[in-house]
């Protein structure tokens, strides 16, 4: 028997989009134990055993890179055969360069391996970021039909599921990696007895941070999906459907809440705004300002019900170490407190305590060993030790090895270093890194290896550690220019004007009425909402990094933006 037209039509060949599906609704609970070299050993501020446990990164980023490559092989498949149904590239083409600018970074990097497979918990390495790409290109290129927007429509809405389970768990006081038997599901035996069953020196803390590793990237992943189901829920006509959007924005912006994440909230607020603004017409932003009260409302009301942990930290206390200078030199170890300068050396204190002259606790006494004789120095509860060497006095570092302290070169901000959880302290540090990667970068990856981690004192005043390994500028265009170039970020910010305005001007076309159909409508509804979603992500770069936890959604939302914008009503 012959098969209708109308049974092909309504054939569609969904297996071509695994590309997407991997990456919604596997790559974000890709979760397991893997014991990886960062080759950073032979680095003094770095331990000598390089070895790290990472948990959620590593093996993600193997699925993204496979991702990526199964969505090239598509495309390559798809253009080939149906030239005619290519859309224009022009929109891309930054994109594209900067991508170049990432693969010549790579190249010429400072550590070419970690610039290509990822390193140190991030893996977000160059196939990662060309994989990115390809997954926003073939989401541009790919949806063309009604029914292909709603099944990645209703992908997100599934993955949303295992994602508050896990969040819930999270917010009473118990991860699902706790359980024995998700534990024995991550590692191998052998793992599992190396590390007693006990993920806690791995995973994050006690806030909510989903499968995504970092509260903060759960609180980015969070304003995003936040800002995209609010938009469902404004223009849904349905009611039940409705009631499934806002109760999907609840628990959006709950969990957001128990993150602690500031700027994640802000920017689920500046999603709400968002929404009402591309959806049109004063009753929209009316139900948009509705929103927002009672958005702020549930905040106050769970923040009071925890006891303020979120409002205790809406402004940033000051550096509190009354420390204000420690370097090492050649005739000893200088310590600025209070306005004082004092110089110790092993002959100056001798065999006996000695006191140093501040209102705080500081005393030091010197040990020594067969090698050396050390200076030990207790300044206000944090304890150093140097070393008298035949090149000067040396601080022996909490990765055991010796080197010195001195200043490192920065820009003087006007502004208290400890704002926004210390991000003032590293911008300081990474501006004048700029200067020298105005073409190529340093690579992916690499970005803490060229941040001056030597800055002993400055990490000990504004990131609390001496040993702190700072992996990003905690700014995603800065940690762009640093490791992909200068050129490759201004490519990169090319591509999102382009975007930007490329949606924009069609956006002045698009028509929702129900009389156009709902293969239509969908399409130009998940349109806006992905344009509203990307627009979060663009706006939390300025205080976060990149990272597998985040970006991924990001680049899907700009593919599924731009293709709303050819679906035509009937």
């Amino acid at each position: 028997m012959k098969k209708s037209a109308k049974d092909n039509k309504n054939k569609y060949p969904y297996d071509l989009l695994i590309p997407l599906f991997l990456m919604v609704l596997v790559c974000p609970f890709v979760v397991r134990l893997a014991l990886v070299s960062t080759g950073l050993g032979d680095y003094l501020w770095y331990p000598e055993d390089d070895r790290i446990a990472d948990l959620y990164s590593y093996f993600r980023s193997r699925w993204m890179t496979a991702a990526g490559a199964a969505a090239i092989l598509v495309l390559l498949f798809r253009l080939g055969l149906y030239r005619e149904k290519t859309r224009e590239v022009r929109t891309y083409l930054p994109l594209f360069i900067y991508g170049g600018f990432v693969l010549l970074s790579g190249i010429f990097s400072v550590h070419p391996w970690a610039a290509f497979f990822g390193n140190l918990y991030r893996y977000e390495g160059v196939f990662v970021i060309l994989s990115y790409m390809a997954i926003s290109f073939f989401a541009y290129q790919m949806l063309d039909e009604g029914r292909v927007f709603r099944a990645l429509h209703l992908a997100f809405a599934i993955m949303m599921v295992p994602m508050a389970v896990t969040g819930f768990f999270q917010v009473a006081g118990t991860d699902i990696l706790d359980l024995e038997w998700a534990q024995r599901l991550i590692m191998t035996d052998s793992e599992y007895e190396l590390y007693g069953g006990d993920l806690e020196n791995i995973f994050s803390g006690n806030n909510v941070w989903l499968s995504l590793y970092n509260p903060n990237y759960a609180g980015v992943f969070l304003a995003m999906f936040g800002t995209y189901f609010f938009s469902f829920f404004l223009s849904e006509k349905r009611r039940n459907k409705k009631i499934i959007y806002g109760l999907i924005f609840a628990v959006c912006a709950v969990l957001t809440y128990f993150t602690y994440s500031r700027g994640p909230i802000l920017c689920l607020f500046l999603g709400v705004l968002l929404a009402g603004i591309l959806e049109g017409g004063k009753r929209m932003l009316l139900y948009s300002a509705i929103g927002l009260v009672l958005l702020a409302g549930a905040i106050f009301a769970l923040d009071l019900a925890s006891g303020g942990k979120l409002s205790s930290r809406i402004i940033d206390s000051s550096a509190s170490s009354p420390i204000e200078g420690l370097y090492t030199k050649d005739d000893g170890v200088e310590v600025r407190a209070e306005g004082k300068v004092v110089t110790l050396s092993v002959e100056g204190i001798g065999d006996e305590e000695y006191i140093l002259p501040f209102s705080f606790e500081a005393k030091a006494f010197v040990s020594r060993d067969d090698d050396y004789s050390y200076i030990n120095l207790l300044l206000d509860d944090e304890f150093f030790q140097f070393a008298s060497t035949d090149d000067g006095y040396m601080y022996v570092n909490k990765a055991g090895k010796m080197d010195v302290i001195e200043d490192v070169p920065h820009v003087d901000l006007p502004l208290d270093l400890s704002l926004g959880s210390g991000r003032l302290y590293i911008w300081s540090r990474t501006l004048p890194l700029l200067s020298g990667h105005i073409f190529l970068g340093s690579g992916q990856d690499t970005y803490a290896e060229v941040f001056p981690q030597d800055d002993y004192f400055g990490k000990l005043v504004y990131a609390q550690r001496t040993d702190r390994i700072i992996e990003g500028a905690h700014n995603n265009y800065l940690t762009m220019w640093v490791q992909a170039g200068g050129a490759g970020t201004v490519c990169f910010v090319l591509f999102v004007c382009f975007y930007i305005r490329k949606y924009i001007k069609g956006f002045k076309d698009i028509r929702t009425s129900p009389e156009e159909g709902a293969d239509y409508a969908l399409p130009q509804t998940m349109g806006k909402a992905s344009f509203a979603a990307s627009l979060i992500f663009i706006i939390s770069g300025f205080t976060n990094d990149s990272t597998l936890f985040t970006t991924p959604y990001f680049y899907i939302f700009t593919g599924i933006a731009l293709a709303s914008l050819y679906m035509k009503g009937d």
